[in-house]
C-alpha cells in the first residue's frame, strides 16, 4: 500500500465514530468536553502516550470525527474503552488528502493523477 507511507508515516486518518455510553458518561455538554479533551490529549495504550488527535462532536454525546496520525490497533475503540465508552461504528473517510467517499467494506478504487499529486508527502 502506497497510502499511508512516507518516511514519517505518519499521515492523518480521518474516522467518523458512533459512540455509546451505557454508564450515562455523556449525559452533560461538560462531561462531552472532558471526553473530547482526554480524547485528544493525554491517553496511553500499552504503556506507550498517544500522539494527540483531533477529535470534536459531530453529534454530542452521539458521533465523534476523529483525526489521528497515529494507528495503533484497535486505537480508537481501545481510547473509547478507557473511557467507559463503546464504538457503535466505525468509518474511515479521509487517508491523507485522499477523500475515501462511500466505499463499501472490502472495496477500493483507483486513485486519479490529480488526487495523488495532492496528496503526496511534504
Amino acid at each position: 500500500a502506497i497510502v499511508g507511507e512516507g518516511p514519517s508515516g505518519r499521515v492523518e486518518k480521518e474516522y467518523i465514530v458512533g459512540v455509546a455510553s451505557p454508564s450515562g458518561v455523556l449525559s452533560t455538554p461538560k462531561a462531552q468536553r472532558e471526553v473530547t479533551a482526554r480524547l485528544s490529549f493525554g491517553m496511553w495504550l500499552d504503556g506507550c502516550a498517544l500522539e494527540p488527535c483531533l477529535a470534536e462532536w459531530l453529534e454530542p454525546g452521539a458521533r465523534l470525527r476523529m483525526v489521528l496520525k497515529q494507528g495503533r490497533k484497535r486505537q480508537i475503540r481501545r481510547m473509547l474503552e478507557q473511557l467507559s465508552l463503546s464504538c457503535t461504528l466505525l468509518h474511515r473517510t479521509r487517508i491523507g488528502g485522499l477523500q475515501l467517499g462511500n466505499l463499501k467494506v472490502g472495496r477500493w478504487r483507483f486513485f486519479d493523477r490529480c488526487e495523488l499529486v495532492g496528496s503526496a508527502p511534504r
